[in-house]
């Protein structure tokens, strides 16, 4: 069984908090939160509505590969 990233529990934990707990957001509200344009967000399969933890996981992938 594959091992979750380092980072992903702490983006995960902040995006929930960012949310107020909800694990689905929208297109603007993730370009809100990571700060990047909706061409950003389609790039790396993101569209209209946008899961948590699928936004977590793509953070803590960049952020160990340091393209963040």
């Amino acid at each position: 069984m594959a091992r979750e990233l380092e980072d992903f529990r702490p983006y995960l934990e902040d995006i929930l908090s960012y949310t107020g707990g909800r694990r689905v957001m929208t297109a603007k509200e993730a370009m809100a939160y990571t700060g990047k344009s909706r061409h950003w967000l389609n790039n790396r399969g993101l569209n209209n509505q946008i899961g948590a933890v699928q936004l977590a996981r793509l953070m803590a992938t960049l952020n160990r590969e340091g393209a963040r």
